[in-house]
């Protein structure tokens, strides 16, 4: 602002919405925060046209906005306004207002000069804010994976360890960080085992919450309870009341006896038709 000889600065950004907001405001008046749509004022059209404009008297221009002016009481004379521009996108611009008088310039009106060198300082801008914005997200995507590789680990470890005491073996791939697919298995007292196959509607963090409810609930039931068919009645009725957005899960679970190799479904014929009548075809 000062090797520019004017009385304001501000630095607009562009948002998601297709407007302009301050981010940075030095003069009498703080801009920061103040949003304006792309194409508004001197500053929406240096944006949408992607050119320097410069505003010698504003009086003289219909493009001016005056809202600040009658908002805040500052008296904006001229204005200058440079796009900043990377790799031919505009991402917002820097604005100068109100070019102090001098003796060279008794009128304190922007020039040329003023003009070539606010685009070289936009193009510089430009390009630090750029960088800052892609070292921004990089953290950004940085943290959100370390969130998903946590969230995976919590989700193995809802998996049974592979162990070569078990007659039983399995393994769960996820197609992304973390999925709805789960399998479980473990042993009983008398020897046999009790173990479920499920898959969760659709991926991502929904399938996988979903998944590690249903399967914690396996889990726990069958530790004291012998039929699979009444642990699926208890879990379908438990999904039922609290699942939302449609989502649903197909699970079959089971005992395994390792002296007979018998699989025992205990019931879960009549099960399943006891769900075809409880559950609504939105369910």
């Amino acid at each position: 602002m000062g090797h520019m000889h004017c009385d304001a600065a501000s630095v607009f950004l562009s948002t998601d919405n297709n407007g302009l907001t301050c981010v940075a405001s030095a003069g009498p008046v703080n801009l920061k925060g103040f949003s304006i749509l792309v194409g508004t004022g001197i500053v929406g059209r240096s944006v949408s046209e992607s050119r320097v404009l410069m505003i010698r008297d504003v009086d003289d221009s219909e493009h001016f906005f005056d809202g600040i002016d009658k908002e805040t009481g500052f008296q904006t004379r001229s204005i200058l306004c440079a796009p900043l521009t990377v790799h031919k996108k505009t991402i917002g611009a820097i604005e100068l207002i109100k070019k102090r008088p001098s003796k060279k310039n008794p009128e304190g009106l922007f020039n040329e000069v003023d003009r070539h060198l606010l685009s070289i300082l936009a193009s510089s801008a430009a390009l630090a804010i750029h960088n800052a914005q892609m070292a921004s997200d990089l953290v950004q995507t940085e943290i959100i994976q370390q969130e998903l590789d946590i969230a995976r680990s919590i989700q193995e470890s809802f998996l049974p360890d592979y162990a070569e005491e078990h007659p039983i073996a399995g393994i769960n791939q996820a197609a992304k960080n973390v999925s709805g697919d789960f399998f479980d298995y473990f042993r009983q007292p008398d020897g046999t085992y009790i173990f479920n196959i499920g898959d969760v509607s659709g991926k991502g963090i929904d399938a996988a919450l979903l998944m590690a409810k249903a399967s914690s609930l396996y889990h726990c039931l069958g530790k004291t309870m012998k039929s699979p068919a009444q642990i699926m009645e208890i879990i379908n009725e438990e999904l039922v009341e609290h699942t939302t957005r449609g989502m649903f899960i197909t699970m079959i679970g089971g005992i395994y006896d390792p002296d007979s190799s018998i699989v025992r479904r205990d019931g879960m014929d009549g099960l399943l038709e006891q769900m075809r009548e409880k559950t609504s075809p939105d369910q």
